[in-house]
């Protein structure tokens, strides 16, 4: 029974990264930002209820746009900057991915770092939703 709720698990824990891949990361995405909290909390509570010793769960997304734990540590740091309050979705979100994360004493990725993609590409879509610039500096290295 198990190895069956984890196997289910995995293929929807799967399934769920995949469609958020297309949706940060493509010109498919047909989802609204408003729409992606909801996603994510789903799938962090899979995550939570997946219970296999198994690290099988972390290598879902090495070959895609970004692996399973990239994509949550990205989300979380953006849902603790992009919220209005403790009763709206975004919060809603963080608390559900912080289930499955616990930033300890990190702070936000930085350029380069392998959650900045979803991180910033959420960062563009919360811009674009609320209709504030989406600006895109790049920093100018100093001579």
């Amino acid at each position: 029974m198990k190895n069956t709720q984890s196997s289910r698990l995995h293929r929807q824990i799967a399934t769920i990264h995949k469609a958020l891949c297309r949706e940060l990361f493509t010109i498919n995405g047909k989802l609204p930002y408003s729409k992606l909290a909801s996603l994510f909390r789903i799938l962090a509570n899979r995550i939570h209820e997946y219970n296999d010793d198994s690290e099988q769960l972390w290598y879902i997304g090495e070959l895609d746009y970004t692996t399973l734990d990239s994509m949550i540590i990205g989300a979380y740091w953006h849902y603790s900057e992009w919220h209005s309050g403790q009763w709206s979705d975004e919060y809603a979100t963080m608390c559900a991915l912080g289930k499955v994360f616990s930033p300890g004493y990190t702070s936000a990725p930085k350029r380069g770092d392998s959650e900045f993609d979803v991180y910033h590409a959420l960062g563009k879509m919360a811009r674009k939703a609320n209709k504030t610039p989406v600006y895109d500096f790049q920093p100018l290295i100093a001579r």
